[in-house]
């Protein structure tokens, strides 16, 4: 019994909600289209004068010039870093090869000092 009592009473607010939805609708496209007429027309931008561009295309290139300037004088101090530090590392490694050779001849020689002194040993006791 419930149910049938709240159908009517569900429908009509169905019908009334969707009566309030087609009328703003309605409302709204000529809201819309006066909105449309009243939208400003933009104004015309103030104008550089030539003799204004060529100024400031000018002062950019002198800006790119300087930059550019100062970039390569980074890039020449960093490739000299770059090259002293090559340097130092060849160094230390040509002595570091020397220093390791030098230690193996000299433990070469111990080596077969000590072999000769052994067999002369051996010959001694045979």
């Amino acid at each position: 019994m419930i149910a049938n009592r709240l159908l009517p009473i569900i429908a009509g607010l169905v019908v009334t909600l969707l009566v309030f939805v087609g009328v703003k609708s309605c409302d709204s496209d000529s809201q819309y289209n006066a909105r449309l007429s009243e939208v400003p027309v933009a104004g015309t931008p103030d104008a550089d004068s030539p003799a204004d561009t060529i100024r400031t295309l000018t002062a950019e290139v002198a800006a790119i010039k300087s930059e550019s300037e100062k970039l390569q004088m980074q890039n020449q101090a960093l490739l000299r870093q770059r090259n002293d530090i090559e340097s130092r590392v060849k160094a230390q490694l040509s002595q570091e090869i020397a220093k390791e050779q030098h230690d193996n001849e000299s433990s070469a020689i111990d080596k077969l000092t000590r072999q000769l002194d052994f067999f002369k040993t051996r010959l001694d006791e045979l």
